[in-house]
C-alpha cells in the first residue's frame, strides 16, 4: 500500500511547497483533528509554537498523522525530534524531576483514560457504520475494526472486566484533578507533553454526542472540564468559534 500523501497531486512550484511543514491529518471540528491520536500531535505542534499548516486528509490510510517538511514526510518519533530540533523545546521549563513525573502521567493517561476510551468504543461498534462502504461491507469493516482493536487491548490486559476499567478510569481522572488543582497547566502555568496527551482524550471524550458512561465520568470532574475548555480556548479558538462555545451546554464542547 502506498503511502496515500503520493496520491495528491503536487503542487506546480514544488521548491516553495514545503517551506513550511504540512501536517496531514484527520478532518477537523471547531480546530481540531477529530482523532485522539493525531490531535496529541497537533496540541504538542501548538505548545511548541511550531509554524505549520494543517492539512486534512480524508481517506482511512495508514500514514496519519505526518508531517511534511523540506527534509521529506516524517511519522512518530522522527516527527517528534524535527519538533524539537526547530521549534520551542517543550521540556526546557521543567526540572529533570519534573520531566521523569510527565513521563508517569502520561503513562497513566495512556493505560486508564486512553483505554477506557478504546475499550468504549469497541462495545457499539454499530455507530461506526459508514456510507462509504456498501452493503454489506457498511457492517463488516466496523465489526472487523472493533474486533482487532478488541484484540489489541487484550494484548494489554487479556481480562477486559467492564466494572474495572471503569474504576480504574475514575481513579485516574481524580488523581489528574488532584494534581492539576487550580494551576493552568498540569505542572503549574506552562504547558507541558502530560497536557498534550489529557487534553487530546479529555477533548474528544467530551465532544462525544452518544451517551457514554466514560464521558458521563469526565463530566464529574469540574476542574479537568474547565481545563479542556481553557486549553481549546487558548491555543485553538478562532474567533468564529468562541460565541459557539460561549452557548455550549456542559455535555457539549461544539
Amino acid at each position: 500500500m502506498k503511502f496515500p500523501l503520493v496520491l495528491q497531486t503536487p503542487p506546480k512550484d514544488e521548491s516553495e511547497s514545503y517551506l513550511i511543514p504540512h501536517f496531514y491529518s484527520h478532518p477537523r471540528q471547531m480546530g481540531t483533528s477529530t482523532k485522539h491520536s493525531s490531535l496529541y500531535l497537533q496540541t504538542l505542534l501548538e505548545f511548541c509554537h511550531f509554524s505549520y499548516q494543517y492539512v486534512e486528509w480524508h481517506q482511512e490510510e495508514f500514514g496519519l498523522p505526518s508531517l511534511v517538511t523540506p527534509e521529506g514526510i516524517k511519522t512518530g518519533q522522527e516527527m517528534m525530534d524535527h519538533i524539537t530540533r526547530n521549534a520551542r523545546d517543550i521540556d526546557v521549563p521543567f526540572t529533570k524531576d519534573d520531566q521523569n513525573a510527565q513521563l508517569a502521567y502520561v503513562a497513566l493517561i495512556d493505560t486508564k483514560l486512553v483505554f477506557c476510551f478504546e475499550y468504549e468504543s469497541t462495545l457499539d461498534w454499530q455507530d461506526l457504520l459508514s456510507e462509504k462502504y456498501p452493503f454489506p461491507l457498511n457492517y463488516i469493516v466496523p465489526w472487523r475494526d472493533a474486533r482487532l482493536k478488541r484484540k489489541q487491548l487484550q494484548s494489554i490486559s487479556p481480562v477486559l472486566l467492564d466494572q474495572k476499567i471503569y474504576q480504574d478510569c475514575a481513579t485516574c481522572l481524580q488523581t489528574l484533578e488532584t494534581k492539576l488543582g487550580d494551576s493552568l497547566y498540569l505542572f503549574g502555568s506552562k504547558p507541558s507533553k502530560a497536557d498534550a496527551r489529557l487534553f487530546s482524550i479529555l477533548f474528544i471524550i467530551m465532544s462525544i454526542a452518544k451517551p457514554s458512561k466514560l464521558k458521563d465520568l469526565v463530566l464529574k470532574h469540574d476542574l479537568l472540564v474547565k481545563y479542556t475548555k481553557r486549553v481549546w480556548t487558548t491555543w485553538f479558538a478562532k474567533p468564529e468559534h468562541q460565541s459557539l462555545l460561549d452557548k455550549a451546554q456542559p455535555l457539549k464542547l461544539y
